[in-house]
């Protein structure tokens, strides 16, 4: 047991619910402890109590987290979290008839990392899965229906009428890079390395919804630039509109900074910008990405690998973009999330 907050959680590591290198199946050997949590479990929700008639109740929920370790991408990382988490929600409900609204699968890639040397026993232990208990509330006004609460309620990132927001988003992302002026366009992704002036990148954003989009890039020594909006705006972007960072036919180039670059891509309800302790936009935005870079996020839909992108597709891209749509991620998170990728300036 550990406490995150105000979570309680159970993590299951190596020799308890341990997965192998790039699997998502339980092995044998951790279905006896599995099973011993699964009693455990359904005793719980066996407990509760069973009056309907009260105004306010609450019931209890688990989340089970998925977790890797840092080797792959991203948004590899986060699939195969998201795999063993429903993994391991299957086998309670199979097993042990838990209700599936009882069981909150989640993948959290390599974000949340228990250890940090480059060893196979500290992999082992990042390959886990957390068990973390929740509360629902639900609650009766009148005759009205009951609503549920959310499970994962976000930090304070409120409106002006002070509504916290809570709705699905959805963007479709692409990060790209050119080694050099007329060469192939790839696809930007963890593995690439990109040298100082001549190599170049960009970044087309494409939102389903209405919403606020911020863009920031940090080097190996922890400087921070904001890359979108520009400072003074206030990062929103219109439902099925094409945004190309910097800007279209426009590119990025590095700095004498070498080692480990680190572009966060934040999409928020609401807009992060406040005039509350004389905080620049930059410094928000890093702020944000600190509170949500750990929310799990759902890659809907991967981008084509490693595939050089047609330079047709980029020239006719800014009157139809839809020739780019195989080169880009759809990615869905609730709230507010952040969508991080690394590459080496060499």
């Amino acid at each position: 047991p550990r406490a995150v907050g105000k979570k309680v959680a159970i993590t299951f590591g190596e020799g308890l619910i341990p997965f192998d290198f790039d699997r998502a199946n339980i092995r044998p050997d951790a279905r006896p402890q599995l099973d011993e949590i699964g009693r455990a479990l359904k005793t719980l929700i066996e407990a509760e109590p069973k009056d309907i008639a009260v105004v306010e109740k609450s019931k209890i929920c688990f989340e089970i987290a998925g977790h890797t370790d840092p080797r792959g991408t991203d948004a590899y990382n986060l699939r195969l979290s998201q795999r063993r988490a429903q993994a391991v929600a299957d086998y309670l409900a199979r097993n042990f008839g838990i209700p599936g609204d009882r069981l909150i699968p989640r993948g959290y890639g390599e974000r949340q990392p228990l250890c940090t040397q480059k060893t196979e026993a500290c992999y082992a232990l990042d390959r886990r899965v957390e068990i973390i208990k929740r509360i629902q509330v639900s609650q009766t006004k009148g005759d009205n229906v009951r609503g549920v609460s959310s499970q994962t309620p976000l930090p304070v990132l409120r409106t002006q009428t002070g509504a916290l927001a809570e709705k699905r988003l959805t963007v479709e992302a692409g990060f790209f890079y050119q080694k050099g002026p007329g060469k192939p366009i790839y696809p930007l992704e963890e593995g690439v390395s990109l040298c100082s002036i001549k190599d170049r990148y960009f970044i087309f954003l494409r939102p389903l919804q209405d919403c606020y989009c911020y863009l920031l890039q940090e080097d190996s020594r922890g400087h921070v630039d904001l890359l979108f909006p520009e400072e003074g705006k206030d990062g929103f972007v219109k439902k099925a509109r094409d945004y190309w960072i910097p800007a279209f036919g426009r590119a990025f180039t590095l700095d004498e900074t070498r080692g480990t670059e680190r572009l966060y891509l934040l999409v928020s309800a609401q807009s992060i910008k406040t005039e509350l302790e004389g905080l620049s936009l930059k410094d928000q935005a890093k702020r944000a990405v600190r509170a949500f870079k750990a929310r799990a996020i759902y890659i809907v839909k991967a981008p084509r690998p490693k595939t050089p992108v047609p330079s047709s597709a980029i020239s006719s891209a800014q009157s139809n973009s839809h020739g780019l749509d195989k080169f880009l991620e759809r990615i869905e998170g609730e709230g507010a999330w952040v969508k991080m990728v690394s590459f080496q300036h060499e």
